[in-house]
């Protein structure tokens, strides 16, 4: 979760705010590109709003937010830009239609911009008031001459990770009987359909939780009692 700073907390929290801005930031250096930096807006001097002393110039863009669900895989957000004189399909076809690349959003209070934002100045201008969101881009979704639509790995995912790390089953064991994960190094106690052996060479795990119960070794059980083992859409 983003922590709010307090000045800007105090200040949305207003009977009437100041105005509040995202400025984006399209980071390309992952595919060999450029950084770049743009917002819907303008300053009060109809120029490019300027944050932290770096100028995000006006381009159209809009965050298409997603809903938030307990059930079936998660949900992602997506980024809509203007494609205006081709930009955004010159920039696909040369970078692997921006995959990868990192997209950070700041959200900031008008308030707190950079004094030359203002014919007058900006006495409360504080670089430090902002709210900052990353992103990774997972897919180009639509392109068309008048817009491009990418769809954004949120920032509690991580590329190619596996939680954890590998196939989660309820009922199965995937370690080796005896092995080193298993930990199991007692007597011989069963076959592998759970019928009592006093053998060594008919010792043999069933690979499930009722092998582990009889063995005393529940706690080095490898698969996940808690799942269920049927899951619904």
């Amino acid at each position: 979760m983003n922590t709010i700073p307090s000045q800007m907390l105090s200040e949305l929290t207003r009977t009437e705010p100041s105005a509040r801005i995202d400025l984006w930031e399209a980071d390309l250096t992952a595919t060999g590109g450029k950084r770049y930096f743009f917002c819907n807006e303008q300053n009060e001097l109809g120029k490019a709003v300027i944050w932290q002393k770096r100028r995000y110039r006006p381009y159209p863009v809009r965050m298409e937010e997603c809903g938030m669900s307990g059930r079936g895989p998660a949900a992602r957000p997506s980024v809509v830009v203007s494609n205006l004189y081709g930009i955004v399909t010159g920039l696909a076809e040369a970078h692997q239609s921006l995959v990868g690349a990192a997209v950070i959003r700041r959200t900031v209070c008008a308030r707190f911009l950079d004094a030359e934002n203002f014919r007058r100045g900006n006495p409360d201008a504080d670089p430090q008031q902002e709210v900052v969101s990353r992103y990774v881009i997972e897919q180009l979704a639509e392109l068309t001459s008048l817009t491009a639509r990418f769809i954004l790995a949120v920032p509690t995912e991580t590329e190619g990770l596996l939680c954890p790390g590998r196939i989660m089953l309820s009922d199965l064991c995937p370690w080796e009987y005896r092995s080193a994960d298993c930990g199991y190094t007692g007597p011989a106690i069963a076959d592998s359909n759970g019928h009592p052996v006093k053998d060594a060479a008919q010792d043999h795990c069933g690979n499930c939780a009722a092998g582990c119960r009889l063995r005393h070794n529940t706690r080095r059980f490898g698969g996940f009692l808690s799942l269920n083992t049927y899951s619904a859409e």
